[in-house]
């Protein structure tokens, strides 16, 4: 055994660092997610009319920046340091909520979103690092842990935020001001506790030069292109819903009081609902492929989008976005199980890398989209991210059918 891997920390150790950021990220962001619509009213003075299109762009613009650095952060975290990407991450999180929550005006908080691209790009720095520590026969497990603290921090973060909110008095500002300061916890955390992994072949070259090489190797690769186009098509129906499901809570429930609690309801306890059902989903996948499962949880997903226009009260919303998240937990379960069991060692790093592009691409384009939509009439936002979704389920069948008839 080298020097190198006798010194590279236990497994556990650094799946429990990562857990713990993930979490908190995901926690972090849900309270802004859940809570954007009644922070833009009732805080920063934005008129209902107008709430969908500003709903859009802040989500949007969350994406803007980030999208050109994506292929730089692998790159960089290769090249110099792994455990400073992803600790920079948390603190520009940090820096974010810190300046939402002393926001009082709609330009100061646009400003705060433009950090937002600046603190992408943690993820697959994350993934590789635990592939790298874990052993062959955990590598599957330990990602498969990691993979719950994002919809673990997404369930909790709207349930626990509007606890808070409602009955200490805390008011969105401090919220987000909490946010802040769990953010730069979790930075210290990773800052303090991860021992830096170093790949085994650390990249060579300019950083442009090596980042452009990773997109050419993305991109010109059918088998990636495939599972990416897949990703993209699936996950902008869901960009498309997801800012705006809030929205439909405060239609459906206009009174102020209890409103954040009706939010927390119908988002918070949808995600845990899908956190639960992911690694089911899995062990069904390995047994009668990742393609069918995926192909069934994409029209599951439609036909929730298409039964949210008419939903008539909060409790139904509750259930249909619970059948929403566990379908899109189902998803992304699939899709990167379907990154890891089809690709080449030299193309699986790259991938997952820049697994995130589809994902920045779609919330860049879905709630622009959907806003354009929202302004001449709220149902057709659900409407058309449906449509959406048939459209990857149509995809997702066709490159099935594609894979059966080669393989006869």
């Amino acid at each position: 055994m080298s020097k190198e891997m006798k010194a590279r920390q236990a497994y556990p150790v650094v799946l429990f660092i990562f857990f713990t950021t993930s979490l908190v990220e995901s926690l972090v962001v849900s309270h802004l997610n859940a809570f954007l619509p009644v922070y833009l009213h009732q805080d920063l003075s934005v008129s209902q009319k107008n709430v969908p299109i500003f709903l859009a762009l802040s989500t949007a613009i969350e994406f803007v920046l980030g999208l050109p650095l994506v292929p730089f952060w692998g790159v960089w975290a290769d090249k110099f340091s792994r455990k400073w990407v992803i600790a920079r991450s948390a603190y520009v999180g940090a820096l974010v909520f810190f300046m939402i929550g002393a926001s009082h005006s709609v330009v100061m908080f646009v400003i705060s979103l433009l950090f937002v691209g600046f603190q992408l790009g943690n993820t697959g720095v994350m993934l590789s690092s635990i592939r790298d520590v874990a052993p062959a026969k955990r590598t599957g497990f330990a990602i498969a842990i990691f993979g719950l603290a994002s919809p673990l921090g997404f369930a909790l973060g709207p349930l626990m935020g509007s606890f808070l909110v409602e009955h200490t008095g805390l008011g969105l500002h401090g919220l987000f001001l909490l946010d802040g300061v769990l953010s730069a916890g979790s930075g210290v955390l990773v800052s303090v506790l991860f021992r830096e992994v170093r790949p085994a072949a650390p990249p060579e070259g300019r950083t442009l030069d090596l980042a452009l090489r990773a997109v050419r190797r993305v991109f010109t690769s059918p088998r990636i292109g495939k599972l990416f186009l897949i990703f993209g098509l699936v996950i902008l129906g869901r960009q498309m819903v997801s800012p705006f499901i809030p929205l439909l809570v405060i239609h459906l429930h206009p009174l102020s009081y209890g409103q954040l609690s009706a939010i927390g309801l119908v988002t918070g306890t949808s995600a845990l609902a899908g956190a639960a059902i992911s690694p089911l989903a899995g062990i069904l996948g390995d047994r009668i492929g990742f393609r069918r499962v995926l192909f069934v949880s994409v029209i599951v997903m439609a036909a929730s989008f298409f039964a949210m226009a008419i939903a008539p009260s909060v409790l139904a919303l509750a259930g249909l976005s619970l059948l929403f998240s566990a379908a899109n937990s189902i998803n992304f379960a699939m899709i990167f199980s379907m990154l890891a069991t089809t690709l080449r060692d030299d193309e699986r790093t790259p991938a997952l890398n820049l697994v995130y592009v589809p994902l920045y691409i779609s919330g860049i384009i879905g709630p622009i989209i959907a806003g354009g939509f929202a302004r001449v009439d709220f149902p057709l936002v659900f409407i058309a991210a449906g449509v959406m979704a048939l459209i990857g389920a149509w995809v997702v069948y066709q490159t099935r059918a594609r894979t059966a008839v080669t393989t006869l």
